[in-house]
């Protein structure tokens, strides 16, 4: 016990991530998604462990889901897998399917996906495409 404790405080430091008010979103939209990838490991390790501590971290990624939320939270493209929305829904399906808990309502994950969809029209409209819903990221276009 006393080496998965010993585990479990070093664990403790990796798991801790903080967004930056101050900063802009291409400073902050890679801070959330390092922030993502550190409480989902740290919920599944310290579940592993048999500790309490891990819906800790599952509080702090359920905060995050007001990130996503608006339509253009990031300018390069807000729904592109390792970086918007989809990875984070992705996140919360691998959570719930590892853990067995609900991290987001579904209303929460209903407000995600219309946000996905309603970027893509809005994207396809702008750019006059002949496609119900197209997207962005970083330059480079592809369908939905």
């Amino acid at each position: 016990m006393e080496n998965t404790r010993c585990f479990a405080n070093r664990f403790s430091d990796y798991s801790k991530g903080a967004l930056l008010p101050d900063h802009g979103t291409d400073t902050v939209v890679p801070a959330v998604m390092a922030t993502v990838d550190r409480i989902l490991k740290s919920a599944m390790i310290y579940k592993s462990l048999g500790l309490a501590d891990f819906v800790k971290p599952l509080t702090k990624f359920r905060n995050l889901w007001e990130v996503w939320a608006p339509i253009h939270f990031l300018e390069c493209g807000s729904d592109e897998l390792f970086v918007g929305r989809p990875g984070y829904l992705c996140a919360a399906l691998v959570l719930k399917q590892k853990l067995g808990i609900d991290i987001l309502s579904k209303d929460q994950i209903k407000s995600i996906c219309q946000a996905i969809i309603e970027s893509g029209k809005q994207y396809a409209r702008k750019k006059r495409k002949p496609f119900p819903l197209m997207y962005s990221s970083y330059g480079t276009e592809y369908l939905a």
